[in-house]
């Protein structure tokens, strides 16, 4: 069963130039159950691909074309107030920055009890907010909100969870915070959990731990996972299947082995090429130039301009993604063949 599809997706800002293209045409999907990995350089707009998808896109942005699907039902035509029942029951996010994601007036344990209130019908009252509720009553430890947030805590590996419960964030280890947003986003076992680079600024023992829980967390609750990172060893790891994003469009799509050992793409390629090996036997190559702001309609490869292997019909020609080597290998590059034979030749 397929949890996400999202179809033809493309998100604008408008400009006094015109309208910079973030997402530009984006076809993806996360069967249940599943991690699916959304890679790319910062700029390349994974983020605010998962924005689209949860409606969140920052004004003056907005999505003018394609549809978001979620078990079958397009988001794009809900309401507001309906996307804000799915938001955190249905769907929820797990955040780079944990310390900005967290109200550091309000214990940690109240943040995932909130959370279950307004999403599941455990006949406690959500007139008020949490922080409201605090400073006139005080934490409620006796409600059943308040002990299901409490084995959440557990769940996700966050040691003496009842004491940890009524620690504010700043209390918390940033591994610790990025717990509890786990906690927070799958405490109402939500169908698809979009994780935004979530060990980012962790240490490399911490970094394991979680995303070996997240693992274990999506296989737990039959949860689709759409894991956003520019670290190419977290989607060799983790992932089913690997998109490669560039310039607000998918340009590669592939299983992890496949992708490593046989990219179509020179983008990929360049990807991989900059990532140090463990026998130390590549030296490290960096792809030149940035990724552009992409205004309009692009003539030709948007990854042209950086691109060493690019010719005249590279720059005139739109490439759209077709198959190559079999029907989980997709790319969007007009010299594939050369590309993978030069790559099988390696």
């Amino acid at each position: 069963m397929t949890v996400l599809e999202v179809e033809a997706l493309r998100t604008e800002f408008p400009t006094k130039n015109g309208p910079i293209r973030a997402v530009a045409g984006v076809d993806l999907q996360v069967p249940a159950g599943e991690i699916v990995g959304l890679v790319g350089e910062s700029g390349s707009g994974k983020t605010v691909l998962a924005e689209s998808i949860m409606g969140i896109v920052e004004e003056p942005g907005r999505v003018t074309a394609g549809d978001v699907r979620l078990n079958g039902e397009s988001l794009l035509s809900k309401t507001e107030t309906e996307l804000e029942s799915i938001r955190g029951n249905n769907v929820s996010m797990v955040f780079q920055d944990p310390m900005n994601s967290l109200n550091p007036t309000i214990p940690v344990g109240e943040q995932v009890a909130e959370t279950i209130r307004l999403h599941q019908d455990i006949g406690e009252s959500v007139t008020l907010p949490a922080e409201f509720k605090r400073k006139l009553l005080g934490t409620a430890t006796d409600t059943v909100s308040w002990q299901k947030s409490i084995e959440m805590l557990e769940t996700v590996g966050i040691p003496e969870p009842s004491t940890r419960a009524t620690n504010y964030p700043h209390e918390f280890s940033g591994g610790m915070r990025q717990r509890a947003l786990i906690a927070i986003a799958l405490s109402c076992e939500p169908d698809l959990l979009i994780a935004d680079e979530p060990t980012t600024a962790l240490d490399v023992t911490t970094q394991a731990q979680i995303l070996d829980e997240l693992e274990a967390l999506a296989g737990a609750f039959d949860t689709a996972v759409l894991m956003i990172t520019h670290d190419l060893a977290v989607v060799s790891e983790l992932c089913e299947v690997v998109n490669v994003m560039y310039a607000g469009e998918i340009v590669e799509r592939a299983r992890p082995r496949e992708l490593f050992e046989r990219p179509q793409h020179p983008y990929t390629r360049g990807l991989l090429d900059s990532v140090p090996r463990l026998d130390g036997t590549q030296s490290l190559e960096s792809i030149p130039g940035d990724v552009p702001e992409i205004l309009g309609e692009p003539t030709g490869c948007t990854f042209a301009p950086r691109c060493p292997e690019a010719t005249n019909e590279c720059r005139e020609i739109r490439p759209s993604m077709r198959t190559v080597r079999d029907g989980d290998h997709q790319t969007a590059c007009l010299k594939r063949d050369a590309v993978r034979t030069e790559m099988i030749e390696r």
